[in-house]
């Protein structure tokens, strides 16, 4: 526990380079490219909020300096300087940058982005726990009108098992608070930025169906009922996420920032079926899931291309077996992967690749 205190304090007090923020801009916000002056206003913007997190900025001066600085540190085979309209090489109104988002090359990119990804985290987490509650699929996005109506106490839930999940990914919060405590700033940060407003009226004909099935969600991911987060109870107040279309990009905005390893993990787990026969070589099971992964990548099937990256695989690994899903033990010195007994038939393991997996619409692995 001191460990993750003492690794949760020194990520906090590290300075967030601008090679860090260029490269989550990219991989966030600029995914196909964009014009140099926008990604100048989008570093502007990306500042105040770190600013608003209490997170310094490792490097001050003109933002135009800054982010031609950043793109030459971090190199041209990752983004890439494209001249428009013109051959004068000093005009940075003519010039736009496009992030190589290749399988060979966007997992260096995601390394430089990842200290600006883990501040997003937990909000991040919260969109995504809408986006289940709403049956808003990975791959679309929060049309700008339609009204969509979230119980918070069923998305704090949701995202703390989120949270859980992906342990090994993100520390949400120190030791010594709650995971609940640090989503639920999270859900306030998201109120403060006017992305929902609490719902005055209780409206009669609110989706139950909806609701019972993000509970089973929910209970899908939930650990032992004796842990002491999940005995913690909370108001069910209803809020609307805002009709208006700047507050529902940047809900879309929170969501892909932790997309691709989600993508991942709802991989990893509709690939749980090849264990349902029999036990496999944690290594077997890790290179048949990467080599799913890949893919998909390959032939444009996945979302993101950081999808498929080996680590995130072997968190999403480790994340199940911390979820009770998965066990590992050693027969003749080989690290083996088996089902836990609770999802060893058949409904019980197509029951969790539904409400987990098939949320991603990713069809079973053969």
């Amino acid at each position: 526990m001191l460990a993750e205190h003492v690794v949760y304090t020194q990520s906090s007090m590290q300075p967030v380079m601008s090679t860090h923020m260029l490269a989550f801009i990219c991989l966030t916000l600029c995914r196909k490219g964009a014009p140099f002056r926008e990604i100048c206003q989008h570093y502007n913007w990306l500042k105040q909020q770190l600013a608003a997190r209490n997170r310094d900025v490792g490097i001050s001066g003109k933002t135009e300096t800054i982010v031609l600085h950043a793109q030459q540190c971090i190199g041209d085979h990752l983004l890439q300087r494209i001249r428009m309209h013109t051959k004068d090489v000093n005009r940075e109104e003519d010039l736009m940058i496009t992030p190589n988002i290749h399988l060979q090359t966007v997992f260096e990119l995601a390394h430089y982005s990842a200290p600006v990804t883990c501040m997003f985290a937990a909000e991040s987490l919260i969109g995504e726990a809408h986006a289940i509650y709403a049956h808003v699929k990975p791959d679309a996005w929060f049309s700008p009108d339609e009204e969509i109506v979230v119980p918070k106490e069923v998305v704090i839930e949701t995202a703390a098992q989120l949270c859980k999940l992906l342990k090994y990914e993100f520390i949400i919060s120190p030791p010594c608070s709650t995971i609940n405590s640090a989503l639920l700033d999270a859900f306030d940060q998201l109120i403060n930025s006017d992305i929902l407003v609490l719902k005055e009226e209780e409206d009669s004909n609110l989706a139950t169906d909806q609701k019972a099935w993000s509970r089973r969600f929910a209970a899908s991911l939930a650990l032992d009922n004796s842990d002491e987060e999940d005995d913690w109870q909370m108001p069910n107040t209803e809020y609307e996420l805002c009709g208006r279309s700047a507050s529902r990009q940047r809900l879309n905005f929170l969501r892909a920032v932790t997309a691709p390893l989600l993508e991942t993990y709802y991989v990893t787990v509709c690939n749980l079926n090849q264990l349902m026969e029999e036990d496999l070589t944690e290594n077997d099971f890790t290179k048949k899931t990467h080599q799913h992964l890949k893919d998909r990548v390959l032939n444009g099937t996945a979302s993101y291309a950081e999808s498929a990256g080996l680590d995130g695989l072997r968190n999403a690994i480790r994340g199940l077996q911390h979820m009770k899903v998965l066990r590992r033990y050693v027969a003749a010195n080989v690290s083996m992967l088996q089902l836990s007994p609770s999802y060893k038939d058949e409904i019980s393991i197509k029951k969790f690749l539904r409400d987990v997996g098939m949320h991603l619409g990713v069809p079973l692995a053969q």
